[in-house]
């Protein structure tokens, strides 16, 4: 029984060594960046409204620490289509792309980094 709990002690004492040493190798600064459009399905013609949210991931509050967002709209080809540039005053940012009036169905997709992000 009380090599049992040796080991338990011993493998417990690794672990919190363990947790510390990831914790300084792994970069203290992580950006997260969450888009809110105002509907699932659009129409050629349409305009997307999208809010914007920029998180620190280890606070999981808003983040000062960018300032510029970019926001791109990609076809089913991989092409980008439409990019904006948005400013974020205390993490949180807002805009909007008009859809052309001869989109071909498919599923696209928006794309949203910093700078930071981009490293």
């Amino acid at each position: 029984m009380k090599k049992l709990v040796f080991l338990i002690l011993l493998a417990n004492h690794f672990l919190v060594a363990y947790d510390q040493i990831i914790k300084e190798t792994i970069p203290q600064f992580i950006e997260k960046v969450y888009l809110h459009t105002d509907r699932t399905y659009y129409y050629p013609g349409d305009n997307i409204w999208f809010k914007a949210y920029l998180i620190d991931a280890f606070d999981r509050m808003l983040s000062t620490h960018s300032e510029n967002l970019h926001v791109e709209l990609i076809s089913p080809s991989q092409e980008i289509l439409s990019s904006r540039i948005i400013r974020l005053e205390g993490g949180l940012g807002n805009g909007d792309f008009k859809l052309s009036g001869n989109l071909n169905a498919g599923k696209y997709r928006i794309r949203a980094y910093t700078n930071y992000m981009r490293n």
